[in-house]
C-alpha cells in the first residue's frame, strides 16, 4: 500500500473510533476523556503495529526473491561451463523468470 492510501486508512479507523466512543458516551457508559484517551492510544498503537507488520512482509518478500535469484544464477552457472559474466540489476527479473519454475513448465517439463 502506498503513504496515501496508508493514511486515507488510518483517518478512517479514527473516525470510526470516534463514532463508537461517541456512541458509547451519549449511552452513559464511558466519559469524554476516556474516549479521547482510548482513541489516542490506538492511534499511536496502530500505525507502529502496522508498520511492523508492513517491514515483516516485505523482509520475506525480498528473501523469497533472493532465493529465487540465487537458484536461477546457480541453473545459470549449471548451463555455462566455464566462468559466467556478471549480470546487470536490470536484467536480473529477466534471468530469474527465464530459469524459473514457470519456464519449466513452458517447456514443457512438469
Amino acid at each position: 500500500m502506498n503513504e496515501a492510501t496508508t493514511q486515507s486508512l488510518l483517518s478512517a479507523v479514527r473516525s470510526i473510533l470516534i463514532v463508537v466512543g461517541s456512541i458509547l458516551t451519549t449511552k452513559g457508559v464511558v466519559d469524554d476523556a476516556t474516549v479521547q484517551a482510548a482513541v489516542g492510544a490506538i492511534m499511536t498503537i496502530l500505525p507502529i503495529a502496522w508498520g511492523m507488520w508492513d517491514k515483516r512482509r516485505v523482509e520475506q518478500k525480498t528473501q523469497a526473491r533472493e532465493v529465487v535469484a540465487v537458484n536461477a544464477g546457480i541453473a545459470i552457472a549449471n548451463q555455462s561451463p566455464g566462468i559466467v559474466q556478471p549480470v546487470a540489476a536490470a536484467d536480473v527479473p529477466y534471468i530469474i523468470a527465464a530459469a524459473g519454475p514457470a519456464a519449466d513448465t513452458k517447456k514443457g517439463n512438469p
